[in-house]
């Protein structure tokens, strides 16, 4: 957690992460604002406040309001009242409008009942300077792939944003969503991502991928993801950003050369991944630049639609004084790539598909205290923070968590992930929050940084909810494929999942006691292990359980398997059932953890190529690991000090036992 500086009265620092873990979570800083923010005076509401950034907003008598008077064409000074909005104007468009011109303004309102429409056959960029706020309709529709809409937040300053709250705030430009606001952006139909149908190598001019492609086009920016072993100095950087230069069914000719190797990686016996290819480009952009990143607040009561839409250069940052670290960078609280806030059942039935976050300096996709929201076919791509998250519970506030129910993360790619702090242990591309009802399907992980604990998919202590978590990879990160660290009796069950080519261990397992089933899964070539275990089962809501998993080392790892020390002691084994290991360069098992609380571990029905298992003289002395043998009954190993016989290449002694009735 992170820990409050003494503050004074004067202090003015902005509402970023430190600020609101101060202030109590999300309903702490509703609270403590309440009575100094005033609500209700959309784009230019007051913002003289104790802990302001920076100068005050130009005051509304600097800008001219025009006002529409009647439907018509954004260009048409009747639709105006005479004079069509320039630079230095505020929009306001209480009718329908019709953007057909580019233009350029100092903020637009779009009124409730009223709509701003970008010419569907025409290419057009409305710049604002000032916030866009949504109380009507923005539609973004282009008729082809060759018209291209544009709305760019300009001239934005990143020093200025406060942050928190569900206010119209001057000084946070950006879009806001609010009432019955309705963002209704759907770009061309296109193939988010792909993977090649072989691997790729260096000098490449041509990709081949599994399927053709819907909708990309020549000129289109495409990524391709790295998947080099783990032993390889750029595992998790080695990516391609290219130009495509022409398309033939399902090959990709390209403006450049390859400058990495993206080999074709055989995780299992059946199962062949090749790097994931990735489409950046989208025909409707709302952006920022990349001198003053801008966001989307959504807090409207009824469901958005944003369909093939490319946001970048969002989610502003500022420098902060930390007292361990001097000054570092933060992310604004609330401001990110989309954020979906507090709307709880007014937001069933949003549709996110297809959209690209890119170049952000923040949280990209966040549905906080909203429910039934659909992310499908969604990447992010070099972005930085959690881009698949919504805000945890502070352990230490007076404050009910805030879950968000029926999230749907499908088909959806986190690629390169960069820290926020260089103290950023649990980083992640999929925040597995708080709620119920909510699903992770096919979806890849790749290239996340940060350090220890970080991970492609994340069950977090802070946050927890119970995800369908089926079909889902993550490779060349710099760490974990998943980490999960929660002390819970909710049942957790991980089906399908793949983990290769990881830093650290396909699964890491933490907490004190905790239930989860793992099944059906393939972990490859990780460079420390398969599976690194520290919990043990939670005795009187299930066992922690690994089932059906293939395991192989790759020849990279000492252990396929490494029980590590355990905070409390078992009463219930852990159990690995019709398992298969090998690849290892010691032992399948490496029962390595120290500590006073013993291991308890049931090893069923698994399959073993090389040695078995390995025990350390320093674990705790009365740890049982017992081994099914089929037929021939069960083995219990322990210590090599402890009575029985000496197994040498296992560093234990073996006692037979019967068949356990449990």
């Amino acid at each position: 957690m992170l820990v409050a500086d003494e503050t004074k009265p004067d202090d003015k620092r902005t509402l970023t992460r430190r600020r609101v873990l101060q202030l109590g979570g999300t309903a702490g800083v509703l609270a403590a604002t309440a009575t100094t923010w005033q609500a209700g005076l959309g784009p230019w509401a007051d913002q003289d406040r104790p802990d302001r950034v920076g100068p005050a907003q130009d005051p509304p008598s600097t800008f001219a309001t025009v006002r529409s008077t009647g439907a018509g064409q954004w260009s048409d000074p009747g639709t105006w009242g005479g004079r069509v909005p320039g630079e230095g104007d505020l929009a306001v468009v209480a009718t329908p409008v019709e953007l057909d011109v580019d233009a350029r303004v100092a903020g637009v309102e779009i009124e409730a009942n009223a709509g701003l429409v970008f010419r569907a056959d025409t290419s057009t960029t409305l710049e604002s300077s000032r916030n866009v706020v949504v109380r009507g309709r923005l539609g973004m529709a282009p008729t082809s792939p060759s018209v291209v809409h544009r709305l760019v937040l300009i001239d934005v300053d990143e020093d200025r944003f406060v942050g928190g709250g569900k206010d119209v705030i001057t000084s946070d430009v950006g879009v806001w969503v609010t009432g019955q606001g309705f963002l209704d952006t759907s770009g061309s139909a296109k193939t988010a991502w792909q993977r090649t149908a072989a691997g790729v190598g260096a000098g490449a001019t041509t990709i081949e991928l599994e399927e053709e492609p819907t909708g990309w086009e020549p000129g289109d920016e495409i990524v391709l993801t790295p998947t080099a072993g783990p032993d390889d100095e750029e595992r998790w950087s080695a990516y391609d950003q290219v130009r495509v230069a022409a398309i033939r069914g399902r090959t990709i000719e390209l403006d450049g050369l390859i400058a990495f190797d993206h080999p074709a990686v055989a995780v299992g016996a059946a199962r062949t991944l090749t790097p994931e290819v990735l489409n950046l480009s989208r025909n409707v952009c709302i952006e920022g630049t990349p001198e003053g990143r801008s966001h989307i607040f959504v807090t409207s009561a009824v469901p958005q639609s944003i369909r093939h839409t490319s946001l970048r250069h969002m989610g502003p940052r500022q420098a902060v004084k930390d007292g361990n670290s001097g000054q570092v960078d933060e992310f604004v609280a609330g401001r990110y790539a989309v954020h979906i806030h507090l709307v709880e059942e007014g937001s069933r039935g949003s549709v996110m598909e297809g959209i690209v976050a890119r170049d952000c300096g923040s949280h990209a996709f966040v549905t906080h205290f909203s429910h039934g929201v659909t992310w499908q076919d969604c990447v992010t791509h070099d972005t930085v923070e959690d881009p698949y998250w919504w805000d945890p519970r502070d352990k230490d506030a007076e404050v009910a968590e805030l879950p968000s129910n029926d999230v749907n993360y499908d088909r959806c790619v986190a690629s390169l992930v960069r820290a926020g702090s260089p103290n950023d242990f649990r980083l992640s591309g999929f925040f597995l929050g708080a709620g119920a009802g909510s699903a992770a399907t096919r979806c890849v992980a790749v290239g996340i940084e940060g350090q220890r604990d970080s991970s492609g998919f994340f069950w977090p202590t802070t946050s927890e909810g119970v995800w369908r978590f089926d079909d889902n990879v993550a490779h060349n990160n710099r760490h974990n494929g998943t980490f999960a660290w929660q002390n819970t009796d909710l049942p957790h069950r991980i089906t399908a999942f793949t983990g290769y080519h990881n830093g650290g261990f396909g699964i890491d397992h933490a907490g004190y006691r905790n239930r989860y089933v793992y099944e059906d899964s393939i972990l490859y070539a990780n460079a420390k292990g398969a599976i690194n275990v520290k919990a043990v089962s939670k005795a009187d809501a299930g066992l922690l359980q690994f089932i059906n998993l293939a395991c192989d080392g790759g020849g990279l790892s000492d252990y396929d398997v490494v029980l590590d020390r355990h905070v409390q002691p078992p009463r219930e084994p852990t159990e690995f059932i019709d398992c298969s290991f090998r690849g290892h360069r010691v032992a399948a098992f490496g029962i390595t953890g120290e500590g006073e609380n013993p291991h308890l571990v049931d090893v069923l029905d698994s399959t073993f190529e090389g040695n078995e298992f390995w025990l350390s003289d320093a674990i705790p002395r009365d740890s049982v690991i017992r081994v099914s043998q089929g037929d021939r009954g069960w083995l219990t190993l322990r210590r090599a000090d402890a009575q029985g016989t000496l197994r040498p290449e296992w560093n234990a002694r073996v006692t037979p036992v019967e068949a356990l009735t449990s």
